[in-house]
């Protein structure tokens, strides 16, 4: 009998030493599930943290949205411009600023200034073509132009050597202009003269001026 307990004593002993064990190794993987846990938590955390700079530099900054498209651009040198259905639009010049774009990655603007002619302009654009910008010349008095388009019309109202003047065209001639120039100086008369001879059948004079002053001046 007292040999019958000793057994029981011992195997309950065995068991709960057993428990214990068991017990521990259930602590001890539970501690490491938190501490991997917290690590992967503190990752994460370093991951999405916004980082400051006090100084950037850089040729070229590109902002894309959650679906990867490009929404804005900071550049040294715009590439050209690409419009609905794929057209590209060709800026003429080396420009440098910053272009916007919408939810398709399709130029819809920018503020920018051109290598050639040094002129700096903000644009504004639909889906197919320029509606609107502003031109600002780099001389200190030179030439400021505002121009507005839809359809085939557009108003531009500008100031320059000629002197300031607000036009409306229509299918790329002008039909009024206020106050109206029916002389132009002999400076411009000169350069429309050659670019009328460069560019035949274009009307490049009626694109800027009234059908009476271009006479005045090409005649």
């Amino acid at each position: 009998m007292h040999l019958d307990l000793e057994a029981r004593f011992a195997e309950l002993e065995r068991q709960q030493s057993s428990m214990k064990r068991k017990l521990n190794a259930h602590k001890a993987l539970i501690i490491l599930l938190i501490s991997i846990s917290a690590i992967s938590s503190a990752v994460a955390t370093v991951a999405v943290k916004t980082n400051r700079f006090d100084h950037i530099v850089a040729r070229d900054i590109t902002v894309i949205d959650s679906n990867g498209i490009v929404r804005a651009r900071m550049t040294s040198d715009a590439p050209d411009a690409v419009m609905a259905g794929g057209h590209v639009s060709k800026r003429g010049t080396k420009a440098a600023g910053f272009i916007i774009y919408d939810e398709e990655g399709i130029e819809r603007g920018g503020y920018v200034t051109m290598d050639e002619g040094s002129n700096a302009m903000l644009s504004l654009d639909s889906k197919y073509n320029m509606q609107a910008n502003m031109i600002a010349g780099p001389d200190e008095v030179g030439v400021s132009v505002l121009n507005l388009r839809g359809g085939n019309q557009q108003v531009e109202t500008r100031i320059d050597s000629d002197g300031a003047r607000t036009s409306i065209s229509k299918s790329g001639l002008v039909l009024m202009q206020s106050p109206e120039l029916k002389l132009l100086n002999a400076e411009t008369c000169t350069r429309y003269r050659k670019l009328e001879a460069q560019y035949p059948g274009k009307n490049v004079c009626r694109a800027r001026f009234t059908e009476e002053a271009c006479k005045a001046c090409l005649e």
